[in-house]
């Protein structure tokens, strides 16, 4: 009869540590486009390993445009490769028209052109601005790119890589291992059965907890979270933690990044203490006395400084859908959440049943006060778990992966100790239809906002605006067919 109950009520927790896959599991390792195949029809070119492509995109037919594409997790050996060596490629390719040879063209191309970087892609684009500078050695390349436009790119990196980053995801996955455990340990009465922790090893039960964080996650986060579960240091990954906040690749080639520590009057309160005062005799004398002081709050400021020129125009398109498993498609998301619910009752089940061993000597003795919790822990996390991944994330303003701070720069920094203002990119090539220096997408996430056509139309209407910026700027020189003719 125990055996009957033990495969009804945890067929699903037992199938976690057996490895058996849920039917969406094959495809985690997918490229972070998943579900969205098609794209729009019209065509931009490609920089990708070294080779030029063209690739059918946007609404560009009538402009110069590269495209600087995300990383594709479906694609291990890139991971190897430090986005500057694959700036160095662009570079190549884009400014001397060298793809696959062994020698520069003697005169680079001038033809005016611009770039559209998507995720990574975009942290490519603004260090692709320094890299120039540095290894082409010659700034007036500037002069023939019309604009960058990024899209839903870590800008200044992923949260998620920030401080102990193997550790935030083992407070998710140990809370998940702890409920298999106490699921198991329902059936430990008098001796029935050993204790968990001889039974089955942690490292297993850590294992299946594992397993099911990475089947409840979209596609991006599962194949970033392995990465990073494998190689906590992403020494084997370079690519990966070049996206890293503050990452030399950052640092060298995008934005300086400065901590500036404030306070704040918040509030006030009473207190003893010692004071000085003169009594009748005009005499200094100490007494103690209830006294006003300020209560100061603390707060730390982000100055995020820019290592590449300022003379090109700069739009950031920000994703702002923070549903995290809606990025697995709406189909597997309706499959995520069942397990996720499933495994919540499950989890609750297990807690009714120790706290019901709790009123018994054996339950007392097997330990089910402490499973009960265990168990309680993990029913609060499958319940809350788009908020658990939201706080992996670093924040609930994000498009699902990466925040929406992290996707601009700031056009100027205002300090809050003394007020003054620090401007950082080019006032006169600022974009006047976006004040806020980026334009928002609420609608859209991490995976899917490359496939929405009114993308395409605001990054071509940030190019277009660019390309007039820098001609009244007179910093677009290029000699145009029209201009010949007539």
């Amino acid at each position: 009869m125990k055996k009957i109950i033990f495969i009804i009520l945890f067929a699903p927790l037992c199938a976690f540590i057996l490895q058996a896959e849920p039917p969406w599991v094959s495809d985690i390792y997918k490229s972070p486009v998943g579900e969205y195949a098609e794209k729009p029809k019209k065509e931009v070119k490609e920089i990708i390993a070294g080779k030029e492509e063209t690739k059918e995109i946007g609404v560009f037919e009538d402009l110069n445009v590269y495209y600087f594409d995300g990383f594709d997790f479906s694609e291990k050996n890139t991971a190897a490769t430090p986005l500057a060596e694959k700036n160095a490629e662009a570079i190549e390719a884009i400014i001397y028209g060298r793809v696959g040879t062994d020698s520069k063209v003697t005169y680079p191309n001038w033809n005016p052109y611009s770039i559209i970087g998507y995720s990574q892609g975009g942290l490519r684009a603004l260090g692709y601005l320094k890299q120039i500078e540095k290894e082409a050695n010659d700034t007036s390349l500037f002069d023939q790119i019309d604009a960058i436009v990024t899209v839903s790119s870590p800008v200044l990196g992923i949260k998620i890589l920030e401080g102990d980053i193997k550790a935030k995801g083992h407070k998710i996955i140990n809370k998940i291992a702890r409920g298999i455990g106490a699921g198991i340990d329902v059936f430990n009465f008098e001796g029935v059965i050993p204790g968990i922790d001889t039974w089955l090893a942690p490292q297993l039960l850590l294992h299946s907890g594992f397993e099911i964080f990475m089947a409840l996650s979209p596609n991006i986060i599962a194949s970033f979270w392995k990465e990073i579960w494998q190689d906590p240091n992403l020494s084997n990954v370079p690519e990966i933690r070049d996206m890293k906040p503050g990452s030399g690749f950052i640092r060298r080639n995008v934005v300086q990044t400065e901590q500036i520590k404030y306070s704040r009057v918040d509030g006030e309160k009473r207190v003893l203490k010692w004071v000085t005062e003169k009594n009748n005799r005009g005499k200094n004398v100490k007494r103690l006395r209830l006294v006003k002081e300020e209560v100061l709050k603390w707060y730390t400021a982000i100055e995020s400084t820019p290592q590449f020129t300022p003379d090109v125009p700069l739009g950031f398109i920000v994703g702002l859908n923070n549903n995290t498993l809606g990025m697995a498609g709406s189909e597997t998301e309706k499959k995520i959440e069942k397990w996720r619910k499933g495994l919540e009752i499950g989890f609750g089940i297990v807690e009714g049943i120790h706290i019901l061993k709790c009123f018994t000597i054996t339950g007392l003795l097997s330990g089910s006060p402490v499973f009960a919790y265990d168990a309680d822990q993990a029913r609060r996390l499958m319940r809350n778990f788009k908020t658990e991944i939201q706080d992996l994330i670093g924040s609930k303003e994000s498009d699902g992966f990466v925040t929406r701070e992290n996707q601009y720069i700031p056009s100027k920094f205002t300090d809050p100790r003394d007020g003054a203002e620090r401007v950082h990119l080019n006032a006169v090539l600022l974009l006047d239809d976006y004040p806020e220096g980026y334009a928002d997408k609420p609608d859209y996430n991490h995976n899917n906002i490359m496939e929405k056509e009114d993308v395409y139309s605001t990054a071509y209407d940030m190019i277009l605006e660019g390309i007039e910026k820098r001609k009244k700027a007179g910093l677009r020189w290029v000699e145009e067919d029209e201009d010949e003719d007539g």
